[in-house]
């Protein structure tokens, strides 16, 4: 009696992304793989850049082998800055996207290949990264904000002896009243003109008198 050897196919050399690539002998008695018998499973987690070699045996005690070259690429992992959201004032622009260093290949949206990319308008913008094949990619939204909007009331009378809180209504900005206070709202009982600048986190400003 003349048994079959088993049919064993790892497929060609490969080059993949990551740190890893599975290995799959197809389906068999038992296996050894790089000639470790321990590593006796149909499948093998590639962690290196080697020529890997499993020898497997079937049902009838009948052997065969292959061998394949993995070639593992470091896998770029592309994050654009500052944010995912970017909230951009209005004149503010442009807005400095930075994507992180790699040496490799990056294509814009706006096909430039640099690390940096000026925003100019709102919109969605993104990059892709390339590293010996190896690519990822990351995009942002430019939001564009219309300003603040301050209404510290209308022109008041007051009684004498009497005083008055005037609040920005903004909260989490930074303020400069004429008074030079940095609060975000100021008490008074003396007439006279009094306004505010506040600046909010996206550099948008508004006045009120």
């Amino acid at each position: 009696t003349v048994n079959t050897n088993p049919n064993i196919n790892l497929g060609n050399d490969t080059t993949a992304c990551g740190d890893s690539l599975l290995l799959d002998a197809g389906s068999h008695t038992s296996y050894e793989w790089n000639g470790k018998p321990a590593n006796n499973s149909q499948t093998f987690s590639a962690t290196s850049t080697k020529k890997h070699i499993v020898k497997v045996t079937s049902s009838s005690g009948c052997e065969n082998s292959d061998t394949i070259i993995v070639t593992l690429n470091i896998q770029p992992v592309i994050s654009i800055t500052p944010s995912d959201t970017i909230a951009v004032c209005a004149g503010s622009y442009p807005v400095v996207l930075n994507a992180p260093i790699w040496i490799g290949t990056y294509e814009w949206n706006d096909g430039s290949a640099g690390l940096n990319l000026n925003a100019n308008s709102q919109g969605d913008y993104w990059v892709i990264v390339t590293v010996l094949g190896c690519s990822d990619t990351d995009s942002v939204y430019v939001k564009e904000s219309t300003g603040l909007s301050l209404d510290l009331g209308k022109d008041t009378t007051l009684c004498k002896g009497a005083d008055m809180d005037l609040n920005s209504g903004i909260i989490g900005a930074t303020y400069l009243w004429n008074t030079t206070a940095k609060t975000p709202n100021i008490n008074i009982n003396t007439a006279g003109t009094y306004h505010v600048l506040v600046t909010d986190a996206n550099n948008c400003e508004g006045r009120d008198t």
